[in-house]
């Protein structure tokens, strides 16, 4: 990449870097692990993936993008803190009522680390494991709840009626479908364009760095 900047810096058209960057790229990045990545069945755990809150502050700067305004939380406030995720359905559901009659054992075990079930916030505690009802709250009322938070992430939790399986699995879906075009992600696995294999360029000592 530093070799591929130096030739930008040197005229390289936009066209030709991105087809330099897709063939530079097309042998270690599938398509199918960013589809992996949202898909329920073989999630582990969404919450301690360390790109988390960064997908999330992405897709809250998306929100208030298009609604003409900027984030009202500063990514140094939500970067290291777990705090600032807010699982919809609580990490724990006992003595629930609300909860239990909608997910058993099972599914909760299933969903409540699903990333459709994950949303930024400034704090969760205040929170905890009410009942969707009661964290939806409604709006100009005075109390801490999704209607009157300042992340419009939360703010779009309110459309929803009740919180399910069925809520997660279409908040999972409107993510992964705003995702694929922020990351413009083909997840045909195919591109436009053919790319003949050239060898890469020899890279400096002080080229070989990590930036991990």
């Amino acid at each position: 990449m530093f070799e591929l900047a130096n030739r930008v810096a040197h005229g390289l058209s936009h066209d030709d870097t991105v087809r330099e960057i897709k063939r530079k790229y097309s042998s270690t990045y599938s398509t199918q692990k960013f589809d992996e990545f949202t898909n329920v069945e073989s999630l582990e755990s969404r919450y301690d993936w360390t790109g988390l809150r960064y997908f999330l502050y992405e897709y809250e700067h998306h929100l208030t993008t298009k609604s003409g305004g900027s984030p009202k939380v500063d990514w140094s406030e939500v970067s290291g803190d777990k705090k600032t995720v807010e699982h919809i359905l609580p990490q724990s559901i006992e003595n629930q009522p609300y909860w239990k009659e909608r997910f058993d054992i099972e599914t909760h075990e299933k969903y409540r680390h699903d990333i459709g079930n994950l949303a930024l916030t400034r704090d969760n505690s205040f929170l905890g494991n009410k009942s969707f009802p009661h964290k939806k709250g409604k709006k100009f009322s005075g109390e801490r709840c999704y209607a009157n938070s300042l992340l419009l992430q939360e703010n779009e939790l309110t459309k929803w009626d009740e919180w399910t399986v069925n809520s997660i699995d279409e908040r999972r879906r409107n993510l992964l479908t705003w995702a694929k075009g922020r990351w413009h992600v083909d997840s045909s696995g195919k591109d436009e364009d053919t790319y003949e294999e050239e060898p890469d360029y020899e890279e400096s000592e002080d080229q070989n760095l990590s930036l991990d």
